[in-house]
This record gives C-alpha cells, structure tokens and sequence, in this order.
C-alpha cells in the first residue's frame, strides 16, 4: 500500500494530524497500539487558559482558545459526540503568597482571572481559609470519547492498523520508507514517551512525567 504519510500513535496529537490530513486530501495510514494506560486516554482534558504558580496567560491563549473551540466543534460534527463544554476553574489559595499573586494578575489586567462576589459559598462543600479566585472561560474535553469516536472512524475508513510499532521493521532510503507491506514519503511520530526509547530521539532531553489522578466522590456537591 502506497501513501504520502505514515503517523505513528492515536493519541490526541495522532488524532488531531490524521484529522486536518483527512481535510486537505493527504493519504495516510496510522499505526497504533490501543493501550488503556496512554497517556491521552488517561488526560483529565481541561484547557486552562493560565499556567503555573505565576497564574501567568498561556502563550498565544487567545488564538489557541478560538482554534481549540473550533476544531473540537468541528470534529463533534464529524463524529456525531458530544465532547466539549466550557466551564470554569476554581482556584482556592493555598497561601497568601498564592492569593495575592492571583490579585496582582487581576489588577495587571486578564480576560481570564476573575474574583467571586461572595468567597465563602463553597464552605459548605469545601473547606478553605484564605479564598479563591475563578478561571474562566475554561474547556473540559472529554478525551476518551473523542478519542474512541475518532478510532471507530478511522477504522471504517480502513486507515488505522492496531498493532504495536516495531521500530526494527522500518527500512528508510532517500525518498521514501517502507514498514512491512506500507510505503510512504513521510513517517510522523505522535507516539508521545515512547519516543524517549527511540534510537532516532532517545538522545534528545525528555523529561518524562508520571501522572496522578484523584477521583473523589461528593454527594450533593453542585
């Protein structure tokens, strides 16, 4: 099978390249491995529109804010989900170093950073002593089903192999690559960590992260 491209990993950087490919007509074919503990599968999916102790404005948020947005959309469409929806973050200070740099940000002027009218209305859900400041407007992606939706697609369109990626089987000549029964001019790699043990990346400065998730149960919470 000949093809432009060959893109290795579904996660949301796979899912998001194999999309905008499809729209501009560029032959594919995706390699994956359908691992529960992915990454991507195991993201909480929210877009915040600021970063870190410094409650500092992600570079290019607004641009991405509006892109974002409307890519999602877009693939709601064309997946038939539902997948996105706004909300806001609750920032409670964990310090008054905390609350006042949050304040600070406020008054340097931010579309995102907003203080409530009343700070204890959460204290009979929450406890919390030195208040808290909101986020808004943020995004909740719900990844899995974008991710198993955009899958079952691209499997009916006979454009996704699932099978682990054997670097081995890779043969590179000057102009094209071939893995197996594939053919390409270009091969993608979207397969996030994994590319630490590459021998084409492992020398480069990954700084891998392990993640946590807390799932807590709350009754009447609103």
């Amino acid at each position: 099978m000949d093809v432009e491209y060959v893109i290795i990993g579904h996660g949301i950087a796979g899912t998001m390249l194999s999309h905008e490919m499809q729209k501009a007509g560029i032959s594919f074919i995706l390699i994956d491995d359908p691992l529960k503990s992915a990454a991507s599968k195991v993201a909480s999916g929210i877009i915040n529109p600021v970063t870190g102790r410094r409650i500092v404005e992600t570079w290019m948020i607004n641009k991405l804010m509006r892109s974002s947005f409307a890519v999602y959309r877009e693939l709601e469409v064309k997946l038939g989900i539902d997948c996105l929806r706004e909300c806001s973050v609750l920032d409670f200070f964990p310090t008054a170093q905390m609350r006042l740099a949050f304040t600070d940000r406020i008054t340097e002027g931010s579309d995102y950073l907003f203080l409530p009218s009343l700070e204890n209305d959460w204290l009979e859900y929450l406890n919390y002593d030195l208040g808290y400041g909101i986020i808004q407007p943020a995004y909740l992606v719900d990844i899995n089903a974008l991710l198993t939706a955009h899958r079952s697609r691209l499997i009916a369109d006979k454009l996704l192999l699932e099978t682990a990626f054997v670097e081995q089987q890779l043969i590179l000549s000057k102009d094209k690559i071939q893995y197996g029964d594939l053919r390409a001019s270009r091969l993608i790699f979207c397969d996030g960590a994994a590319g630490s043990s590459s021998k084409y990346f492992r020398r480069l400065p990954f700084a891998l992260n392990k993640g946590e998730a807390l799932i807590v149960e709350m009754p009447g919470l609103p």
